[in-house]
């Protein structure tokens, strides 16, 4: 696997934390090094290949002057002809270039509950998601809003024992109860050898 990019959130420009990196044992192929809680967006377009248009450019400037070789009351005729001699001189480049090529952007989103460390940043997000119609940012992640101001309320304390012998009961003594005397017989079995 490839080193770790440097992850800068892209709208609160903020790093990440150290206890969200991850080492080498926890990356994977789909999501490589990326920290603890961050959100990699990925944006693919698709465009046309410059190296494709070229090759067009290249054609279509062949095809007329080729033509121009030829009599003007004949171009007409013979301009399919030519077309398909170009067409045949450049079918194994064309073959081997792609029309399109994917453009690709990547780029990293710092968890909501870094807040503090860059103010705006869950308002930041709200509206990127809204615009994109996502719609799984966490709300627990949320930033806690200040909490309102507490009053202390007196609760009445019951007293402690003053040791823990008093709070502890003690056991109740049992009565020794003698074994009952064995009989005649057992006694005789328990006396004979084996």
């Amino acid at each position: 696997m490839s080193l770790p990019p440097d992850y800068v959130c892209a709208l609160s420009g903020l790093l990440p934390a150290d206890d969200s990196q991850i080492d080498e044992d926890h990356a994977d192929e789909r999501l490589g090094y990326l920290p603890v809680g961050w959100t990699e967006v990925r944006l693919r377009r698709r465009v046309p290949n410059p190296a494709w248009l070229e090759i067009q450019a290249v054609k279509d400037a062949m095809v007329a002057q080729e033509l121009q070789k030829v009599p003007k009351k004949h171009r007409k005729d013979a301009a399919r002809v030519v077309q398909i001699q170009i067409e045949a001189m450049f079918g194994a480049l064309e073959s081997r270039t792609p029309t399109f090529i994917v453009d690709e952007e990547v780029t990293w989103v710092a968890p909501s509950h870094r807040e503090e460390d860059a103010q705006g940043l869950t308002a930041a997000q709200l509206q990127v998601w809204d615009a994109l119609e996502i719609d799984w940012l966490d709300t627990d992640d949320m930033p806690v809003q200040a909490a309102p101001e507490v009053v202390p309320v007196e609760v009445p304390v019951e007293t402690m024992p003053e040791s823990p012998e008093d709070s502890v009961e003690a056991p109740v003594a049992v009565e020794e109860v003698e074994a009952p005397a064995a009989s005649a017989d057992e006694s005789t079995e328990a006396s004979a050898p084996a």
